[in-house]
């Protein structure tokens, strides 16, 4: 199972983190601890004992936050630390086993196996929402008839939407007529995943009168398609920047027109991704900026994902870039802003860029180490059967096409389940409004516990996504 990348881009902690860290694990803000978690797990096998030794005290708050560093560790002893807390002792609701539970659930490589053991951890409906949501990140484990039988016996409102979706995840049909908005919200969403059917015009005007955000329903694959003059009458701001995802279900020879239009016009760079991760994965031709502009993430995943479809005319599409991707790699500073263009060099496959990923890659130290070595391995020409795989993983990172899409959307729909409607949500803007039909998991605590906000931050800053098998 691979691992968030997101953590790559942290340097490693050696021994006993600073005490600027081990601040940070009990701050009182969320997100400051968060990024602390993905600091510490970024650690040495030192960080690791600290981590094991220091995990179960301090504040709830704290033994969370090391819980997130354990689970995003991904070693024996720290998965090991991870099941424990999410089998916990108790009958009674219990915050550290409810997020646990959520760990377990989207990183354990045991999680989902033995589906009577893992529902026997939870002591509420709550916590089997925690559970369910966590296994979305491995879908197919869910598949097992066993389950069902579980959590149809109650037919507890949440669990069900959460169960259905994962279903969805794999390819499959939705098995009734949605209703809730949650289960809506979740069609809409999965209309791009190969297999999954698209939305009928005659059913998006039913579902407006129920409340969801609206975005979900514009960037749903429309059935029959909308008209390409009528698209290119819109703006894309606001909730219409989710037109972009109509690339997808305009007919073929109106696609490349579609493209050129709206790649002038998409405003924001998650956005740009999917346009441009759209138009690389439907083979369109894309087009060269002037030398001068500095490279785009989106340049670089919607060649990535035309590589995944067609090698060879990736190559040849990338070479107008090099040059850019060359002086984005020497330049920065900023490793996150350098790999991109790094992907971008070894997919050109010029002696030069060889060169200089070489001399990289052999300086290179920690998690800038782990990234680049199969980059250079492309570069070389040497990955061998992974090509495919590596080149999904990096445009997936960079948020191309429908993929970037859910892996922002979906996490979101999650959200609205576990921690929409609380006081730890109005702090997150994606899920600031309140939507009661998105809110079906019943809740073991007030709105303002802290739990709430640390699930927010969890699911929606990178760490948690679903699985969609790719």
């Amino acid at each position: 199972m691979l691992l968030p990348t997101l953590i790559l881009a942290l340097g490693f902690v050696t021994q006993e983190p600073s005490n600027q860290l081990q601040r940070a694990l009990v701050s009182e803000e969320a997100d400051v601890r968060y990024a602390a978690a993905l600091e510490l797990a970024a650690g040495d096998q030192e960080a690791e004992k600290w981590l094991l030794r220091a995990a179960g005290n301090g504040t709830p708050e704290e033994r969370r936050t090391l819980l997130l560093a354990a689970a995003l560790m991904g070693t024996q002893s720290s998965f090991d630390l991870i099941e424990k807390a999410a089998r916990k002792k108790g009958r009674k609701p219990d915050q550290e086993r409810a997020y646990a539970l959520v760990l377990y659930g989207s990183l354990h490589p045991a999680a989902g196996l033995d589906a009577k053991k893992d529902w026997a951890r939870t002591a509420s409906d709550f916590e089997r929402g925690c559970l369910l949501a966590g296994l979305l990140s491995q879908p197919a484990r869910l598949a097992d008839p066993e389950w069902k039988k579980l959590v149809t016996k109650k037919k507890t409102p949440g669990l069900l939407e959460i169960y259905d979706l994962a279903a969805m995840l794999r390819g499959e049909v939705w098995p009734d007529t949605p209703e809730s908005s949650a289960e809506i919200g979740a069609r809409l969403l999965t209309t791009h995943i190969p297999g999954v059917e698209g939305v009928a015009i005659q059913s998006l005007e039913h579902f407006r009168k129920l409340e969801f955000p609206q975005l979900w329903s514009v960037g749903a694959r429309h059935v029959p398609a909308r008209e390409l003059s009528d698209l290119k009458g819109q703006a894309l701001v606001g909730d219409r920047i989710a037109l972009v995802l109509s690339l997808y279900e305009v007919e073929t020879k109106d696609r490349q027109e579609l493209f050129d239009h709206f790649r002038t016009r998409v405003i924001g760079k998650r956005e740009a991704a999917w346009l441009w991760g759209a138009a690389g994965e439907l083979g369109l031709s894309l087009p060269t900026v002037p030398p001068t502009e500095k490279l785009e993430d989106a340049y670089v995943a919607g060649i990535l994902s035309l590589a995944c479809q067609d090698f060879s005319s990736a190559t040849f599409a990338t070479q107008p870039y090099l040059q850019q991707a060359r002086e984005a790699f020497q330049s920065s500073s900023n490793f996150e802003r350098r790999w991109p263009a790094a992907a971008l060099m070894a997919l050109g496959g010029k002696p030069e860029d060889q060169e200089i990923l070489k001399a990289a890659f052999l300086i290179a130290s920690g998690s800038e180490r782990q990234r680049l070595q199969p980059i250079w391995k492309l570069a070389s020409r040497s990955l061998g059967s992974e090509r495919h795989s590596w080149l999904r993983s990096w445009s997936r990172d960079l948020g191309a096409g429908w993929i970037g899409f859910l892996d922002k959307e979906g996490p979101r729909w999650v959200a609205f389940q576990l921690a929409g409607g609380t006081v730890g949500a109005e702090g997150r803007l994606e899920i600031a409004t309140s939507y009661p039909g998105l809110q079906l998991v019943p809740r073991d605590y007030a709105g303002d516990q802290v739990l709430y906000r640390d699930l927010a931050v969890l699911l929606l800053d990178g760490v948690y996504r679903w699985g969609l098998g790719k």
